[in-house]
């Protein structure tokens, strides 16, 4: 039940994201690797893209699965794939082995390697980093250097946790 709710709702991000496209957003792309794509990286994408290879868009607002995804601005909506690459914001899901974010994001980072600026939400895998967290750090080896919330793992380290280096769990909340 919960998978179909989870699906469901991806599904819904995904078909609607069209419908509050820019007038220059695309709603569809596919992308051997770039620059061999239907659309090329300074468009936007609001709705699915699928990138085999490589993918470059300037927005990605939709359901965005590949082998490498990557969105020079904004990101809402599911990416999925092996590494995810998001240069601004992201609202929404990143589920891969790698996961970057250059930008503050909203959601979740899921994966083995989670990296982002700034984060509110959730990391979850074996590697987690953000210099600013407001939420849950769940992996063996948990980063940050600003702390509201919670980190559970191996090693946790934050600067302003209860500690600055915890094992188990380490908590700052504001």
């Amino acid at each position: 039940m919960m998978k179909t709710g989870i699906c469901a709702w991806f599904f819904v991000l995904a078909c609607s994201a069209p419908l509050t496209a820019q007038a220059d957003a695309k709603p569809i792309n596919l992308s051997l690797f770039t620059p061999v794509q239907i659309f090329p990286a300074d468009t936007s994408i609001h709705g699915v893209r699928l990138s085999l290879l490589y993918g470059v868009n300037r927005e990605m607002h939709g359901l965005d699965v590949g082998l490498v995804n990557r969105a020079t601005s904004s990101i809402y909506g599911l990416q999925w794939g092996v590494v995810n690459w998001g240069e601004s914001v992201l609202n929404g899901v990143q589920l891969s082995f790698v996961n970057y974010l250059g930008g503050e994001g909203v959601g979740a980072q899921i994966g083995t390697v989670n990296v982002q600026k700034a984060g509110t939400g959730l990391q979850w895998g074996f590697v987690n980093y953000s210099p600013r967290m407001s939420g849950l750090q769940l992996g063996l080896v948990n980063v940050t250097d600003n702390l509201n919330g919670l980190q559970i793992g191996l090693v946790n380290v934050a600067k302003n946790g209860f500690l600055p280096v915890f094992v188990i769990f380490n908590f700052h909340f504001e």
